[in-house]
């Protein structure tokens, strides 16, 4: 006898033995022992094995034992119960659902069980597989189904895992659009699959994954795969789901029944029990629609945010989607009614089907999208189709209805052909036989002609194929494919393969853009090539003169002409416009503390645009700004001259020489110059206008040189040969390195710009000014890129902006100033914030003043601008325009007869002829020379020759009863006697006392300025120039005075005629008329040179008055024998003499006399004649005449000793 397994024999055993029920064994058992088979001692018998006491069963209320971890059922099917361990059972309401019976199964067990065709666990029951269906405006029918009507117009949970920790995650969801803003219905615009962190987006036409566009079929990426089945996009998955989407407004959703009771969303639970299908995430149920929808909202939809008809409402709100049918008139609502009937199950067409399945929910839903959309009748074939699919799952057949229903024809694609009864499942390039495993053969479809295949969603022939990817992943032939990393770029070519590495622009990321993964340029910059270039390029130029091309190259380039910056090049794209823009630079003299541009051009469409530090011109004429002319704009705004473009340039042009230009990306590539080609790279920068590379920067900037400039072969470093300067240069330039300039760091090379900077102040001797202009240039990169500095001119005081007299310093000011021509401003400026100068409130620009809007000029007809009391002449100068109190007024005008119609310097005008002065309308003669030498001899300005030596200080030229704002000037020149018995005199020093200065010549070469001895050259100190131009000192003013002086007795006095008629002194009133010369200073006139030239002497007490008698007596007169060699030696100066044959008539017997008494009065010094000889000469060439070659007569004057 063998015993269970945990049992023992026993030959004398208790017939009733202790169980779990009856631990102590039956109270009434009186039976012997017998042999059987025992439970080991303290274990109880538990139906027919042994356990442990503790792990014994429960008792039911009814008394009945059963065992551990056993279910009970009741008797009707209402109470189940379960035991977990002794005394410890569980008991809960149980209920059949609806599709089940109560009844003892074949384990007979009394259970809940699920009617034939269904599966579950008799609580639920469901199909194989449930099927939840979305159309039209949108109509649902849940798994369950439950039908309702939801209008959102965001993303919602069609459904998804929310139960089983066995099954897999996904979530299916709905993207709802209303097509116009504010319908009151909304459409399914496309399906969202999210699974094992992959994202499937199937809209019309178009499928994505992950973001990038695919062509289909996609094969088994991640356990999902998409098909075209004409006319549904078909996805299915490796878990149970499948849905399919006709890419118009209808979805059919199926699921598998292992998700049954786990899934949640608008598409229900998947119980079995529609009524608990409008429950919310938060597991609470509300009966109505409108609520339970809205709780299924997918946030982080953007297009859906603050959309005030999709808030989520309470469950005190009104549950009510309007009924456009409330809304329709009756004639709207008959005609829906009739289109709709077919789905009346009183209608014939669809019988078959009405037997198998209830229409009247699709019937209503018919109704409800015609009212809200007559006369368009689409929608219509939308709720007959889904009520067909519902037909065909409960096994109906619809047969060919579309015959009755002409507004739902089946319109299959170009190239494709209908068949009412066709696969399911066509071939396609990579399943080229998918049709014969298909296990649905007959649905309506469109198919591929016999011998083709499809390729994404249109029909090809086999070897028209594209590739395969390993991946999974199909492209047609042509298209290609971009790893996530955009490292490798693949095309399908020919049914093969070619990939090649690529790589992102480091001002690009590797991004996925309208479904295509690409190398997306940052923002600011554009795709040009492989390359990213800014959306606006920036070319700037600063300092002794440096560069920083548009695609970032700095170079510096030294050249003293005029050169192309920047001009279209080549054969340019449709829409751009030729353009050139040029520079003229600075000579690098001492001079100067900035170098830098001196006028920049543009030249387009036949016009030039120059603009000059402080000044615009167009085509030569000068403007007031703003101007507004042939789509170019000029405005000011300090402390920057502005101008732009129609066609994308702009240009910022500083009283530094710190320019900037801007030139939009469309022209990248299609220009050159010494700003580059603004394609991207680095290396070509340096092409020349032939199109070829320069070897080097010198080859390069000299290439780019207009008409002839002095070829630049080397450019001295400022700093080589001194290190402190560049010691104190570094430390100056060592500002762009604090803080304040930290947010620059990246968008300008530091490098570049302090290395700039230490060569400018090295150049200029520490100028703050150029220290200035370096970090104006800097500041200029990093403003472009990022923002200003704030406050660095705190941080560098030197550089603090003074602004123009009536103007107010602003850190943060419109780059778009108000004007008179624009007194709102430019509403489009770009620059809302930027450091400038403003006018004070009330005020507006004219020009570069401000002044209050009424005190504005005029604008012309031609556009130009007139400021308040200015004149415009016309091209012709038959007419004159003048602004008075913003009223223009145009009248007649004509030249003198000396003057003639030009466009001078900026100006249209009647300009009077060379050798003339005056304003166009009269001309007089312009300037004059008064000439001295000698001992001394004078030639007044307006021609009179007199002789006077006397042995003082005198006045040559000074102001008298000035008009016109003409500054006052004294010229004063002292004479002195060689000893006392000399019988001439000579100059010893001339002195000019202007502006509260005194400048001295002194004879031999000596300068001094205020009685102090300097080193030439002096230049413009209050407006006085003196250099040495050998052998002559020259003294040039900013009024219109001139002196050269010779360093011995030669002078000659040049003076513009603005100051005629308004001095005196030994040069005469210069009045044009030579007989009145000899004027006195009180204004009366002599006869006598002696009177005359006392009576202008500095200091008469200090002097000697020269006698009154023969005002200029010859020393040899009583000598003959004297006079005769005199007269001989100077005959070279005589009427007769052919040295100066071309100059005869031009006074030569003034300069023969005076030849004669210097001779005389020095006994024969024969190089005397070189004084009359070259003053001579010098009056000549001043009347048109040409002296020859005079020197070689005269060998004692062959060289001019110094």
């Amino acid at each position: 006898m063998e015993c269970p397994v945990g049992m023992s024999l026993s030959t004398c055993a208790p017939a009733c033995p202790p169980t779990c029920a009856e631990p102590s064994g039956p109270k009434e058992c009186d039976m012997p022992c017998i042999e059987a088979c025992v439970c080991p001692e303290g274990q109880l018998l538990d139906g027919t094995i042994c356990v442990e006491p503790r792990d014994c069963g429960c008792f039911l209320h009814t008394g009945e034992y059963i065992s551990k971890f056993q279910e009970w059922t009741s008797p009707d099917c209402t109470t189940r119960c379960y035991c977990e361990g002794p005394g410890e059972l569980q008991c809960r309401n149980y209920t059949c659902n609806e599709n089940a019976d109560c009844t003892i199964n074949r384990a007979g067990m009394r259970t809940c069980e699920c009617h034939e065709g269904l599966t579950g666990n008799g609580e639920v029951c469901v199909s194989d597989s449930g099927l939840c269906q979305i159309w039209g405006d949108p109509h649902y029918v849940t798994f369950d189904g439950k039908k309702f009507d939801f209008q959102g117009g965001c993303q919602y949970s069609l459904v998804k895992k929310c139960k089983g920790r066995d099954l897999p995650n996904f979530h299916l969801i709905g993207d709802n659009k209303r097509r116009i803003p504010g319908e009151r219905v909304s459409y399914q615009r496309e399906l969202i699959l999210r699974y094992k962190g992959h994202e499937y987006v199937i809209r019309r036409h178009r499928v994505s994954v992950d973001g990038v566009k695919v062509t289909l079929p996609l094969l088994n990426h991640a356990g999902v795969t998409v098909h075209y089945d004409v006319p549904f996009t078909t996805v299915e998955t490796e878990f149970g789901l499948k849905f399919r989407y006709n890419q118009r407004t209808d979805t059919e959703v199926y699921l598998s029944n292992e998700f049954a009771s786990k899934v949640c969303g608008l598409c229900g639970n998947f119980d079995g029990n529609k009524k608990n299908d409008f429950t919310k995430p938060n597991g609470q149920r509300n009966g109505r629609a409108r609520v339970f929808a809205q709780s299924w909202l997918v946030s982080g939809d953007p297009e859906c945010e603050n959309d005030e008809d999709d808030y989520i409402p309470t469950d005190d709100d009104l549950d009510f989607e309007s009924d456009p049918c409330q809304f329709a008139d009756s004639s709207q609502i008959s005609e829906a009614e009739h289109l709709c009937q077919i789905l009346s199950p009183d209608d014939d067409r669809l019988q078959s089907c009405h037997r198998v399945a209830d229409s009247s929910f699709y019937y209503e839903t018919c109704k409800y999208d015609l009212c809200a959309t007559l006369p368009d009748q689409t929608v219509l074939c939308d709720s007959i189709e889904e009520f067909l699919i519902a037909c065909r799952e409960a096994g109906g057949e619809p047969g060919d209805w579309r015959s009755s229903v002409p507004q739902c024809p089946f319109d299959c694609p170009v190239g494709f052909e209908y068949s009412r009864c066709g696969s399911s499942c066509p071939n396609t390039c990579t399943e080229r036989n998918r049709t014969a495993t298909c296990e649905d053969n007959c649905q309506e479809t469109c198919l591929c002609p016999e011998d083709q295949v499809l390729d994404g969603n249109h029909c090809v022939f086999e070897n028209e194929c594209g590739c395969l990817l390993e991946s999974g992943r199909y492209i047609s032939r042509g298209e290609t494919w971009t790893s996530n990393n955009c490292t490798e770029l693949c095309t399908c070519e020919g049914g093969h393969l070619e990939c090649d590495y690529v790589y992102c622009d480091e001002n690009a990321q590797c991004v996925i853009e309208n479904g295509e993964r690409k190398c997306l340029c940052d923002e600011g910059f554009v795709s040009h090539g492989q390359k990213c270039i800014p959306e606006t390029g920036i070319c700037l130029v600063w300092g002794r003169t440096h560069f920083l091309t548009y695609d970032g190259v700095s170079h510096d380039w030294r050249g003293e002409c005029i050169y192309t910056f920047v001009q279209t090049c080549g054969t340019l794209p449709a829409g751009l416009k030729e353009f050139r823009l040029t520079g003229d630079f600075d000579p690098l003299t001492v001079t100067k503390k900035i170098f830098g541009l001196k006028r920049v051009r543009l030249y387009y469409e036949g016009h030039e645009y120059r603009i000059e530090e402080n000044r615009v011109l167009l085509d030569g004429l000068e403007v007031t700004l703003p101007l507004r002319h042939n789509g170019v704009n000029i405005y000011l705004r300090p402390i920057f001259t502005i101008l732009e473009t129609d066609f994308g340039l702009r240009i910022l042009y500083n009283q530094n020489a710190n320019f900037r230009m801007h030139l939009i990306s469309d022209y990248g590539g299609a220009v050159c110059g010494l700003c580059g080609n603004f394609d991207g790279r680095e290396d070509n920068d340096f092409t020349m206008p032939d199109g070829s590379l320069a070897t080097d920067l010198y080859e390069f900037g000299n290439s780019w040189a207009v008409d002839n400039c002095a070829v630049v072969t080397e450019t001295p470093n400022p700093c080589a040969e001194d290190n402190h300067l560049r010691q104190q240069a570094s430390d100056m330039c060592s500002a762009l390195d604090s803080d304040e300039f930290s947010v620059c760091r990246g968008p300008a090379d530091f490098g570049s710009f302090y290395a700039a900077c230490v060569d400018d102040l090295c150049s200029s001797h520490l100028s703050e000014e150029q220290l200035c202009a370096s970090i104006e240039a800097y500041v200029a990169i990093c403003e472009e890129s990022t923002s200003l500095p704030s406050n660095w001119r705190e941080v560098v005081p030197e550089c603090a902006l003074d602004c123009p007299e009536g103007m107010v310093y602003t850190a943060c000011g419109s780059g778009c100033p108000a004007t008179c021509v624009d007194p709102e401003g430019q509403t489009n400026c770009s620059e809302s914030c930027t450091e400038t100068c403003a006018c004070p409130d009330g005020q507006v620009l004219d020009g570069d003043n401000c002044v209050p809007l009424e005190e504005c000029g005029c604008v012309m007809q031609s556009g130009f601008y007139l400021s308040n009391g200015q004149t415009q002449v016309s091209a012709d100068c038959s007419q004159v325009c003048s602004c008075r109190d913003r009223e223009l007024t145009c009248y007649e005008y004509s030249c003198h007869d000396n003057a003639e119609c030009d466009l001078r310097d900026g100006i249209q005008e009647c300009w009077c002829l060379e050798g003339f002065l005056g304003d166009g309308s009269y001309c007089r003669p312009a300037t004059s020379i008064c000439r001295i030498w000698g001992d001394p001899h004078y030639i007044t300005f307006d021609g009179r020759s007199h002789d006077f030596q006397g042995d003082c200080e005198y006045s040559l030229v000074e102001t008298m009863d000035l008009s016109h704002n003409l500054p006052e000037f004294q010229l004063f020149v002292d004479n002195m006697r060689m000893n006392p018995d000399a019988k001439g005199t000579y100059l010893r020093q001339l002195r000019l006392v202007y502006g509260g200065h005194e400048f001295i010549l002194r004879r031999g070469g000596g300068v001094r300025l205020n009685r102090n001895k300097i080193t030439l050259p002096l230049y413009d100190y209050s407006g006085v120039t003196i250099y040495l131009s050998f052998p002559n000192i020259i003294l040039e003013t900013d009024f219109g005075l001139s002196v050269m002086y010779n360093r011995r007795a030669r002078v000659d006095i040049t003076l513009s005629a603005e100051y005629g008629g308004q001095i005196g002194g030994l040069c005469g009133d210069f009045d044009e008329n030579r007989r009145n010369d000899l004027k006195l200073p009180d204004g009366t006139l002599t006869r006598s040179v002696n009177l005359f030239g006392n009576s202008w002497v500095v200091d008469e007490k200090s002097c000697t008055t020269i006698e009154e008698g023969e005002d200029h007596p010859t020393p040899c007169k009583e000598d003959p024998t004297l006079m005769a060699e005199a007269e001989r030696v100077c005959s070279a100066l005589s009427p007769q003499s052919d040295i100066f044959a071309d100059c005869r008539g031009s006074s030569m017997d003034v300069f023969f006399d005076a030849c004669i008494f210097d001779l005389c009065a020095t006994n024969l010094n024969t190089s005397i004649i070189c004084e009359s000889a070259q003053e001579f000469a010098s009056l000549c060439e001043d009347a048109g005449g040409s002296p020859g070659d005079w020197q070689a007569a005269l060998p004692q004057c062959g060289k001019v000793p110094p």
